[in-house]
Parts: C-alpha cells; sequence; structure tokens
C-alpha cells in the first residue's frame, strides 16, 4: 500500500483498511459533514468523533453557525463543542468529510484546501471522490454503518455514545429499516450498536414523537387544502404565505 502523505495532490479511491492505517499514523482531526445536515451526517460526525477521541486523537467538528439551532429531533445529540470558524491548526489536521457526495455541499473554502489533507468516507453512489483519499461504499447503508465498520478495524470498544450516534445515522438514513437500502449486515449492525447499550425506544421517541406545535400547525395547513387527482393515484397540497 502506498502511503497518502500531505505533499499527494492525488485523488486516490482507498480501502478502509488505507483509512484506518491514516488514522492510527496521524494525530490531528478536523470532521465536518453536508451542509443541512440529516441524521447520517450528525450521527456519522459524532460518532467518528468519539472514536477518534477513544483512540486518543485530537479531534475537533466543524458545522456553520447558519445549520444552528438544529432540527428539534437532533438537539439532544451532545454538539456543544462544534468549531464554526477554522481552528487554528488546520494546517495540522486531516479533514474529514464524512456523509458528504460533493465538496460544493459543505461551501466553506478553508476545508478544501486549508487541511494536511482531505478524506472523504460516504455511501452515495454519485460521490464525485472530491479528497486525497476517498472511501465510498455505495452498498452500505448509510455513512454510520461505515464508520462502524471502520472503528472494528481500529478496534475500537463501541461504548454507548458511540453506538447510540451511529445507530441515529442508521435509522434515519434507512427509514426506520423500510427502505431498500436496509441489507442484512445493516441489520447485523443496528444489533451489535442496541447491544452496546442503545434505548431503542429514548432514540424512537426524539426522532419521531417529538413534535413541535409550529409543525403540527403547518401540518394541518397542508392537510386542509389537500386535493385527490388521476383515481386515487396522486393527492397534492400546497401552502401559501
Amino acid at each position: 500500500m502506498n502511503p497518502v502523505t500531505d505533499t499527494d495532490t492525488r485523488t486516490i479511491r482507498g480501502d478502509l483498511r488505507q483509512i484506518a492505517d491514516l488514522i492510527s499514523e496521524n494525530g490531528k482531526f478536523l470532521l465536518t459533514t453536508h451542509e443541512g445536515p440529516d441524521g447520517d451526517a450528525l450521527g456519522s460526525l459524532l460518532g467518528m468523533h468519539q472514536i477518534l477521541e477513544t483512540l486518543g486523537k485530537d479531534s475537533a467538528m466543524f458545522l456553520a453557525a447558519k445549520e444552528f439551532p438544529l432540527p428539534i429531533e437532533y438537539r439532544h445529540l451532545p454538539l456543544e463543542g462544534v468549531f464554526h470558524e477554522a481552528p487554528v491548526d488546520l494546517r495540522d489536521r486531516v479533514v474529514i468529510f464524512l456523509d458528504c457526495g460533493n465538496i460544493d455541499r459543505m461551501p466553506v473554502d478553508f476545508l478544501r484546501n486549508g487541511g494536511k489533507l482531505v478524506v472523504n468516507i460516504d455511501h452515495h453512489h454519485d460521490n464525485t471522490e472530491f479528497g486525497s483519499l476517498n472511501f465510498v461504499n455505495a452498498h452500505a447503508s448509510s455513512t454510520a454503518e461505515i464508520i462502524y465498520e471502520l472503528a472494528l478495524m481500529l478496534d475500537v470498544k463501541i461504548s454507548t455514545s458511540i453506538a447510540r450516534a451511529l445507530y441515529i445515522g442508521i435509522v434515519t438514513d434507512t427509514g426506520k429499516f423500510m427502505y431498500d437500502n436496509t441489507s442484512d449486515r445493516t441489520l447485523e449492525v443496528a444489533a451489535a450498536l442496541v447491544r452496546a447499550g442503545v434505548d431503542i425506544d429514548d432514540v424512537n421517541r426524539r426522532l419521531y414523537e417529538s413534535v413541535p406545535f409550529e409543525k403540527l400547525r403547518l401540518l394541518s395547513l397542508a392537510l386542509d387544502k389537500i386535493e385527490m387527482h388521476c383515481d386515487g393515484q396522486l393527492i397534492a397540497t400546497y401552502i401559501s404565505a
């Protein structure tokens, strides 16, 4: 395996072992994800951060200030320490993009070329492989599922907090395991995370049952104007200002 260095400008399609080796060989990281982050983006970000801290690494997370406050279902995630600006030692850090299919989905200039090198970990089939080192597995249900496999490769014990973050990533990106991206391996990983201490009932309540009053009012406006077309094959509604 050829090592990836901070002077390497090539785009390399790596395997997960190469990602694991790079993590083992470096000490400082900056993690980020796409703008408008969903459950997989946030779960992968937080899970990867905690994995790196478990390994004794110096890990920081970046999200633009405009992303806060997060949607109500994600506000329970412990993201208080997220950076909104570039850390002063950015050039010493490996920048890892998680669940980001295109670098333009995180339009922050310093993340493109300000770090030591850029690593791209994702599961979207149309990922543009913008990193110095890329790992894209379109067969994975979510980036969180990939991060779980990476944790195993790094011999990291999955704590309850890591498990919870990764479970949130998986359960949201699979539509509560109803989408066709749910594989037998996805269910095996989810089961392992539950064994690590995930409280399924609490996660489900926070993700799917904590609906703010304003959202209910918006839903009522939409339902009030619902229309049926094409012999019931199409239902549409609209909301006006």
